[in-house]
C-alpha cells in the first residue's frame, strides 16, 4: 500500500492482533509482514523479495497514489499464486472521492494503467469509508481462516489412514521407540517390527509389505544400520519402491561417518570379513555333508550388502536427510514436518498464515 493508506495500514494491524485473539482456539494465527517489523540492519528490498516468496495471502491496497515497488510486489506475487493456489491475494480499492492535493498528477497514467492490470481476472473488493474498509477486512481474513480450517479438519481425517514404517538396527532400537512416539502422539499409524512383527513371521516378507504399504520409510541411519545387512534390504527395497511409485524414503541420520570418503572402503572390507567367515562355515557344512538353509538367507543379504554399499551411501549423501545426532532430535523431528507438510500435517502446532 501507499503512503496515502497509512489508516488502512494501522487498521490492519489492529484488526489482525483482534483476529488471532480470537482463533486462538482453532490454532490458527495470522502473522503480518510489513516493512515496519524489520530489525535494524536488515536489506528492505531483499526482505520483501524473501517475504514474497513465503507469504499465505498479500493484501493489495490502492487508493490515488502509485508506486513502481508496489506494482512488482503486486506482480510478483500474482505470478507465483499460478504455481501456488493456495496463495490467496486480497485485492482492495477505495472508491470515494478524492481530494485534488492528494492526486499525483505525473503518475496519474501509471496508476490508471496498474489498476487496469489488477482489475483483469481478479475479484476487487471497493470499499468508501475506513469503518467499510474494517469491516471488509475481518469479513476476507475469517473466510480465509475458515477454509483453513475446513483444510485441517480434511487433513486430521487423512491422518488416521497414513502410515510409516521404521527401519533400523536394533542397536539404534531406543531412538527407533522416540520417533515412533512423536509420530504416534501426532495421529500417524507406526510399523515397527517390536509390535508388528509376531513370532513365527517370515521377516523378509514383513518387511517388503511393510514398505510396499506404508506411505512413508524413515530408515536409523548410523555405522551399525549401514553395516547391517536387513537395514540394507530395506533400504534398498525402498529405494526400488521410491523410484517407482508415490512412497517417500527419509534417513534419520545418528551418526554422519557415512559422510566420509572412506566410509565405503572400510565398510567393505568388514563387510567381507562376516562373508568369509560364513563361507568358512560352509565349506565345513559340505564336507561334512550338513544343510546350510539357515546361513543361505544371511549371506544372500550380506552379499546384496556389499555389492550396493555404495549405491546405498551415493543416495544417503545426495539425499535430504533428517540429522537427530547429539541432541539434535527434536530439531529433526520439526524438520520432519516441513519436509512432509502434507504427509504428516501440523495438527499439534498452530497453523500461522503469513500475509
Amino acid at each position: 500500500m501507499t503512503g496515502d493508506l497509512d489508516k488502512e495500514r494501522s487498521l490492519v494491524q489492529s484488526e489482525v492482533e483482534k483476529i488471532n485473539f480470537t482463533l486462538r482456539e482453532r490454532q490458527i494465527k495470522f502473522e503480518l509482514l510489513m516493512f515496519e517489523n524489520l530489525p535494524v540492519g536488515v536489506e528492505v528490498k531483499e526482505q520483501l523479495s524473501n517475504w514474497l516468496d513465503e507469504c499465505d495471502i498479500f493484501i493489495l491496497i490502492l487508493n490515488a497514489k502509485y508506486s513502481n515497488y508496489v506494482k512488482q510486489e503486486f506482480q510478483k506475487a500474482a505470478e507465483r499464486s499460478k504455481t501456488n493456489k493456495s496463495l490467496q491475494i486480497l485485492t482492495f480499492i477505495k472508491d470515494s472521492p478524492i481530494e485534488l492535493s492528494a492526486i499525483d498528477f505525473q503518475s496519474i497514467t501509471q496508476l490508471a494503467e496498474f489498476k487496469n492490470e489488477v482489475l483483469k481476472d481478479r475479484l476487487v473488493i471497493y470499499y468508501n469509508t475506513i469503518e467499510s474498509f474494517r469491516l471488509k477486512i475481518i469479513e476476507s481474513l475469517y473466510a480465509i481462516s475458515e477454509k483453513r480450517r475446513e483444510l485441517n479438519r480434511t487433513k486430521e481425517n487423512e491422518l488416521k489412514d497414513l502410515r510409516v514404517f521404521i527401519s533400523y538396527n536394533h542397536k539404534d532400537s531406543k531412538v527407533a521407540e522416540e520417533i515412533k512416539k512423536k509420530l504416534t502422539d501426532l495421529g500417524i499409524n507406526v510399523i515397527i517390527d517390536s509390535e508388528a512383527l509376531s513370532s513365527g513371521m517370515d521377516i523378509e516378507s514383513f518387511i517388503k509389505e511393510s514398505i510396499l504399504n506404508t506411505d512413508l520409510t524413515i530408515s536409523v541411519v548410523s555405522k551399525n544400520s549401514l553395516l547391517s545387512s536387513w537395514v540394507a534390504m530395506e533400504s534398498i527395497e525402498s529405494f526400488s519402491k521410491e523410484t517407482r511409485s508415490s512412497i517417500k524414503f527419509l534417513p534419520f541420520v545418528l551418526d554422519k561417518t557415512f559422510l566420509d570418503r572412506k566410509f565405503t572402503g572400510e565398510a567393505i572390507d568388514t563387510i567381507d570379513l562376516e562373508l568369509d567367515e560364513i563361507v568358512e562355515i560352509l565349506k565345513k557344512r559340505f564336507e561334512k555333508k550338513t544343510g546350510f538353509a539357515d546361513l543361505y538367507g544371511e549371506f544372500k543379504r550380506y552379499l546384496a550388502l556389499r555389492n550396493n554399499i555404495d549405491e546405498i551411501v551415493r543416495r544417503l549423501r545426495e539425499s535430504l536427510f533428517v540429522d537427530v545426532s547429539q541432541g539434535n532430535f527434536e530439531d529433526g523431528i520439526g524438520k520432519l514436518l516441513k519436509s512432509y507438510p502434507d504427509l504428516i500435517g501440523h495438527r499439534n502446532f498452530p497453523d500461522t498464515m503469513r500475509s
